[in-house]
């Protein structure tokens, strides 16, 4: 498989938002944001967020989490440290799941998942099939809307090492998860929205 391609599955129970006061009783060693925006740490007690769609502020472990109910950005300062949050234990990269489709007798998640490493951007080439038409572009830096999935198929990604910021966009369909991810390395910040327009150029 080449680097630029990956397959991720996830299986999360989704719960409602915390309370602020859970903030002093973090363990940070604990906490993980899924690529579907789903937090996770430990109090000790196991808890778990959906960030997607709330509105409000969350702080902890050098992370602010904030929303409005459509965009919602995590920023942890630095690229190296909103990797390790998104679950690199080297800060290398991160998943963000931009579509998915339930299939099988037992349901499971099909996943298309876009990661976003320090240097390379990738997505899956299994079972493209099934998840549609539905395209996602990419921009880099302002630069043209290139492809990055369209009519069932991943392109090539020319990433370059100096790139500041990444902007995703996903077409609405039944698949689709979010459709715009910002990720700005520069700052550290990662900004989605559930719906946005999809740009023309």
């Amino acid at each position: 498989m080449k680097l630029r391609r990956a397959w991720m599955t996830a299986l999360l129970a989704l719960t409602g938002l915390a309370g602020a006061q859970d903030k002093g009783q973090v363990d940070c060693s604990t906490l993980v944001i899924y690529g579907d925006l789903t937090l996770q740490y430990d109090t000790p007690a196991r808890k778990r967020m959906a960030l997607s769609g709330r509105k409000g502020t969350w702080e902890a472990c050098g992370l602010r989490v904030t929303g409005d109910g459509n965009r919602t950005t995590v920023d942890a300062g630095s690229s190296e440290a909103l990797a390790q949050a998104m679950g690199s234990p080297e800060g290398q990269g991160l998943n963000l799941i931009l579509l998915r489709r339930d299939v099988g007798v037992q349901p499971y998640h099909l996943t298309v998942t876009v990661a976003i490493s320090l240097r390379a951007l990738w997505t899956m080439d299994q079972h493209l099939h099934m998840l549609g038409d539905t395209a996602i572009g990419y921009r880099l830096d302002g630069g043209p809307l290139m492809p990055l999935l369209h009519q069932g198929r991943a392109g090539d990604v020319p990433y370059l090492p100096d790139t500041q910021v990444i902007n995703l966009y996903a077409q609405p369909g039944p698949y689709t998860e979010f459709e715009r991810v910002e990720i700005n390395l520069g700052a550290g910040t990662l900004s989605v929205w559930r719906k946005h327009d999809f740009p023309k150029n």
